[in-house]
């Protein structure tokens, strides 16, 4: 009776530090205020880390470019994978499984000349217009009626300040408050003029198409009642407040 009840709490105890140590892949696309690998997580980073730690789940944390976290997690193989901030898409729908939706993004422009209040007038206007390789922005303006000479994909964004000074493209376009936080920086940033918000995306933590429910239903779990407890509100005044600093 001893040997079978020392059975059992070395099975139980190994069980525990299994589920304790359970290790999840997480795919974090380097989009601040969103998501950052420097200066913090970014707001929904965070946010999910901590949901992570609630739900007694390990995030083993993975950065690569935007296009190809998006399509390493979309693989028929990929299993239990989360993607964050993954902006929801008509097309995206059906190769992703959805969690929660956790930053709404405001899209403009930004140039060294005329605000741009209009896509006709970017249009009509601009050239080289630089936006994120594989992203949600690439879309936005094919659905627009860019010419695909206009569009110019670019892989690292923290760039785009020297390139509008330096004049190699004539615009970017993307998340207002993700070029503000390139420009906290740059001292020459009074000749970057933002245009009015344009179009507006659902940021999401997703999965891969393959996911397990209860992964999903820990998750959602969490995440509710981070939102009830007002921890989820606490972290978006932080970033919130971070992103207004040094902002003219």
């Amino acid at each position: 009776m001893r040997t079978l009840c020392g059975t059992l709490s070395v099975l139980l105890l190994s069980s525990a530090l299994a589920a304790a140590a359970e290790e999840v892949p997480v795919y974090v696309m380097d989009i601040p205020p969103m998501a950052s690998k420097d200066g913090g997580h970014g707001v929904v980073g965070e946010i999910v880390l901590e949901a992570m730690k609630r739900a007694r789940l390990t995030p083993r944390l993975i950065f690569m470019p935007k296009n190809r976290a998006i399509l390493t997690v979309q693989l028929p193989t990929s299993r239990d994978e989360l993607i964050l901030p993954l902006a929801r898409l008509p097309e995206r729908d059906p190769h992703f499984t959805w969690i929660a939706q956790l930053y709404h993004a405001e899209r403009g422009f930004f140039t060294t000349g005329a605000q741009i209040r209009s896509y006709e007038q970017a249009r009509t206007t601009l050239g080289a217009v630089a936006v994120a390789r594989g992203t949600a922005n690439v879309t936005l303006l094919r659905e627009q009626g860019f010419k695909p000479e206009q569009i110019f994909e670019i892989s690292l964004n923290d760039d785009v300040p020297r390139m509008l000074l330096a004049g190699r493209i004539q615009a970017w376009f993307g998340p207002l408050e993700e070029m503000q936080v390139y420009l906290r920086d740059e001292p020459r940033r009074g000749q970057i003029v933002a245009g009015t918000a344009l179009s507006t995306t659902d940021n999401y933590l997703a999965c891969s198409k393959q996911c397990s429910p209860a992964l999903v239903a820990r998750l959602t779990a969490e995440l509710g009642k981070m939102e009830k407890d007002g921890s989820m509100k606490a972290i978006r005044h932080k970033y919130a407040s971070q992103a207004r600093e040094g902002w003219p």
